[in-house]
């Protein structure tokens, strides 16, 4: 594994909701806990979270360019050059990229960013990927177990 949940939670996923304004304990650790879950595979996903061509290009497209003040901000997180030759890549490449995308998934599902709660993010997130519903429910709560640990 690249990053331990406490890493990835506090360098990646945090830093990545404050640049965007979004604050929600729960949806941090979701997206830590889908990110950094081994059994989460498909075979057309791309990055730690899984997500699919189709899917990105349809944030794009049918969200995000509704509102250019926020696809200007998610474009700020990606690589200047990468993003304009392949913009999946960003999502192999740029886990904050990939996060900010993972986000707003879940509010272009209408989920609210601000208020979710972890079992609101869990149903979103299965109805979105192929992920199990149980599978993500184990992680969200190992993850917590773990934030909860203090440091050694």
């Amino acid at each position: 594994m690249l990053y331990s949940p406490k890493t990835f939670y506090h360098q990646v996923v945090e830093p990545t909701l404050s640049e965007l304004n979004i604050e929600n304990t729960e949806l941090s650790r979701m997206l830590t806990a889908i990110a950094l879950c081994p059994d989460h595979r498909n075979p057309d996903g791309i990055g730690v979270y899984q997500i699919t061509q189709t899917q990105h290009r349809d944030l794009w497209d049918n969200f995000l360019c509704r509102d250019p003040e926020l696809a200007s901000l998610v474009r700020g997180l990606a690589s200047q050059h990468r993003f304009l030759q392949n913009p999946e890549l960003e999502l192999a490449l740029n886990p904050g990229y990939a996060t900010a995308i993972a986000s707003y998934m879940f509010a272009q599902s209408s989920i609210s960013l601000s208020g979710a709660t972890a079992d609101q993010l869990r149903d979103s997130w299965c109805h979105l990927s192929s992920m199990p519903g149980d599978l993500v429910h184990s992680y969200y709560y190992q993850l917590c177990e773990q934030l909860a640990q203090p440091a050694a």
